[in-house]
């Protein structure tokens, strides 16, 4: 087995095809293929199911996708260590919409500038159960989410702050000029929601604890459209402050906070504890942690 084989096999699990994963290593399509045989013959298990154009992992390939790119991060520290002390490596961070557009840019930001030699990429949004697969599997290192901690025997989780839930106005909406939000009265008006979980599970769950029932929710694909759609006045919103932050400066949006408490929801630094932990990551997550812990609630990471 050959490092090269091992390169290859990544590449063609990544772009599903032969012909992008040649392009990618700037080989030729028939040695990629060759390669990825050598490589099934010499483990006894077909690594891919062939579909016309496009392969798919087997059970057997996604197994050893895991433990490549194990291999692959171990082989760049290696590589670094005798070459330069400075922390490299690459690293895939994972995070759900909101963490994802609103905190994780200044987070790469902040690491490119500290440790310009750790190559990050990006994967977003990620639901739940997307995020929990992609950690087992390897295709991302770490995430940022608002989600609840999994389960501590199978992920590590650091809780790095609270971040504000709030109900989201355009400026003229009548429950914005209304003095005493009644949560009855919230049953008046449609409520511009993401897909079911996260805050809006909180926010329903709130709705139910006070026998509020029947309110029209229209499900949109993203907190960017939600505002949209609310500053047209269609409805309202309940969104974490951190995605509102430019629209109050601007003044096309104002937020309420939800009768009797302010609620609010913690964002958490989560990693897969069976993955080896490279260097990389152990810059990461210390880094975020650190950052993060120096920062009053109102500032912006």
């Amino acid at each position: 087995m050959e490092l090269r084989q091992l390169e290859i096999f990544e590449a063609v699990a990544e772009t599903k095809t032969f012909t992008a994963a040649a392009e990618r290593l700037g080989y030729v399509q028939s040695s990629v293929s060759t390669n990825i045989l050598t490589l099934e013959r010499e483990l006894g298990v077909p690594l891919f199911d062939r579909l016309g154009h496009q392969v798919k992992l087997t059970e057997a390939g996604m197994k050893f996708l895991f433990y490549v790119r194990q291999v692959r991060q171990i082989l760049d520290v290696a590589k670094g260590s005798v070459t330069d002390a400075t922390p490299q490596g690459h690293l895939t961070v994972g995070a759900c919409e909101s963490p994802g557009t609103y905190r994780l840019p200044r987070l790469i930001a902040k690491m490119r500038n500290v440790y310009p030699k750790i190559d990050i990429n990006v994967r977003v949004p990620l639901t739940t159960e997307e995020r929990r697969d992609a950690l087992r599997k390897g295709v991302i290192d770490v995430a940022l989410t608002l989600d609840e901690p999994d389960n501590p025997e199978e992920f590590e989780s650091v809780e790095l702050r609270r971040e504000p839930i709030r109900l989201v106005l355009h400026p003229d909406h009548p429950l914005a000029l209304l003095t005493d939000l009644d949560p009855f009265v919230l049953a008046q008006y449609p409520h511009l929601a993401t897909e079911p979980g996260g805050y809006r599970s909180r926010f329903e769950s709130y709705l139910d604890q006070h026998h509020v029932f029947g309110v029209r929710v229209i499900e949109l694909r993203s907190v960017e459209l939600i505002k949209q759609c609310v500053m047209t006045g269609l409805g309202y919103g309940v969104l974490p402050m951190m995605t509102v932050e430019q629209e109050l400066v601007q003044g096309t949006l104002v937020t309420k906070d939800w009768p009797q408490a302010p609620e609010s929801m913690s964002l958490y630094l989560v990693r897969y504890r069976k993955r080896w932990m490279s260097p990389a990551l152990k810059v990461f997550w210390q880094a975020v942690i650190d950052w993060t812990s120096s920062q009053t609630q109102s500032q912006s990471i």
